[in-house]
């Protein structure tokens, strides 16, 4: 078993540099600076070396009562694309985080993990689609340095996608009795601003239930992407970019293993 390592100790690692509670920011403004601090440090993560520890793939499903569906409504619907893999050490965390929350009647439901290169090459793809859609002028001036940029807050270069590695799931909490997922105010994968995980308009219950996520996950190191309320890593680029670690132990997966 390969130690992961050791998180910088700050509050909440890899967290935008907010001057004061998100919660009372202008929607606007956060939005601006959430997305200009995930390009910044997506940038940053592509710079770290990555020296794969060789680390085997573990079955989520093997998690006792963790619920993994078989398909993304909009983006995914072959359960090939969607194996229930991540690595070992990935596997470890997320199964000892489902210890502590079966007593209370809840349990983990993943809707993503290992993703396999040739699905993210696609979706990287439609980001670009979509930049390009939300920025004509980008398209008239043939900026597409800067298209691809912009498409990095909708999925990750293959160079630096958590989930290519194994080191990445999208989850949230539900209900073990009922199934229901518990309220988050958006849904996965609703690719809308109100996905950032501290957007000033999600309130009350939502906003707890995605800051409770985020500390719970943060007790065993996973970090929580600031730009979906749902999508945490650890031992990848992407993670090592935005936490100030080096060097990445996960790289890309080329197959199940």
């Amino acid at each position: 078993m390969v130690d992961l390592p050791a998180t910088p100790m700050h509050p909440i690692p890899g967290r935008p540099p907010f001057e004061i509670d998100p919660a009372q920011m202008d929607p606007l403004a956060f939005q601006q600076l959430v997305e200009a601090y995930l390009v910044e440090h997506n940038m940053i993560g592509l710079q770290v070396p990555i020296e794969d520890c060789g680390e085997p793939l573990a079955r989520l499903t093997d998690i006792p009562q963790l619920w993994m569906p078989q398909n993304i409504p909009g983006q995914v619907s072959d359960p090939a694309e969607i194996p229930p893999l991540a690595r070992k050490g990935i596997f470890e965390k997320l199964e000892r985080i489902q210890a502590k929350l079966i007593p209370r009647g809840l349990g983990l439901k993943i809707f993503y993990a290992l993703r396999p290169l040739h699905v993210q090459k696609r979706l990287q793809e439609e980001a670009k689609a979509r930049v390009r859609t939300e920025r004509p002028d980008l398209v008239e001036a043939d900026d597409k340095a800067t298209i691809e940029q912009l498409s990095f807050k909708y999925v990750a270069p293959t160079d630096l996608a958590p989930h290519c590695t194994g080191a990445a799931v999208d989850l949230c909490i539900y209900d073990l009795e009922s199934g229901e997922e518990l309220n988050y105010g958006t849904g996965f994968p609703d690719f809308v601003p109100e996905t950032m995980t501290e957007h000033p308009s999600i309130t009350g219950e939502a906003r707890k239930n995605r800051l409770e996520l985020r500390d719970l996950m943060a007790t065993e190191g996973l970090w929580n992407y600031p730009g979906e309320w749902w999508h945490f890593c650890c031992g990848d680029r992407g993670w090592a970019g935005f936490t100030g670690n080096s060097p990445a132990i996960y790289g890309p997966v080329e197959e199940a293993r």
